[in-house]
């Protein structure tokens, strides 16, 4: 955060209250000067509440000091003021971060959300940084990889690159491929690969990986056994 607005965090040192004597000072003035005066009154909004505040607020920084010249509003105008910088253009992004292991499935769960990282990563333990929009994965302070968050529940969000050699293979059989496959043995094959591939509880390689056993075994047992078997497996609730 310091970083991000330009600015330096000095530490006060323990038990040295001179160290911060100008905002204990400073904490002290407004109890006694704002929230003293407020402390019999009852407020009915947040609005009127602050209204009041405000109001208090400007009386306290435009009192004239006792024993120096100016006011504390004069001072900030002529002293802090000029050494302000803009704010950044883009905002601060909060920032949550979290310890996990790799799964074997070279996924991390974030948030009931899988995201991959590379498979040489498997079983290694990895941070994690969680933005509003962002994911990011680091080993050993070295980021591996950034995801954009999801917010779906359950589902995954893998990078291609991630695969191991020989699940690339699996990942370059698009859907389309797998229909087309499935077509050629008959209706219900077709059918059965179609409710696979629109399960939101498997993570996509898994579903394609699935699709293509099953699609081998017309090369064992022809396309009528398999498109009867597949039949019956849709009958019976049996994706698998």
């Amino acid at each position: 955060m310091a970083r991000h607005f330009g600015v330096a965090i000095v530490s006060a040192r323990v038990r040295a209250p001179k160290d911060k004597s100008k905002v204990e000072n400073a904490v002290q003035n407004v109890e006694r000067q704002i929230l003293a005066k407020l402390r019999n009154r009852r407020f009915f909004s947040l609005e009127e509440l602050n209204e009041e505040l405000s109001k208090l607020l400007t009386e306290l920084n435009c009192r004239p000091f006792q024993e120096l010249p100016g006011s504390r509003l004069s001072t900030f105008e002529e002293t802090d003021k000029p050494q302000l910088l803009p704010l950044p253009i883009t905002p601060y992004a909060f920032a949550q971060w979290k310890m996990g292991t790799v799964g074997h499935n070279y996924h991390i769960n974030v948030l009931d959300h899988h995201y991959s990282v590379h498979y040489k990563y498997i079983k290694q333990k990895i941070d994690v940084r969680i933005t509003s929009d962002t994911i990011e994965i680091f080993y050993k302070s070295l980021r591996i990889a950034s995801h954009i968050r999801s917010f779906d529940t359950g589902k995954y969000t893998t990078n291609p690159d991630h695969y191991p050699p020989g699940h690339k293979f699996y990942a370059n059989c698009t859907p389309e491929s797998l229909l087309s496959q499935a077509k050629k043995v008959g209706e219900n094959t077709e059918n059965w690969v179609k409710t696979v591939l629109n399960d939101p509880a498997v993570y996509a390689m898994q579903k394609e990986k699935v699709c293509m056993r099953v699609l081998r075994l017309s090369k064992s047992y022809g396309n009528s056994r398999l498109d009867t078997a597949c039949r019956r497996g849709a009958r019976l609730g049996i994706f698998s």
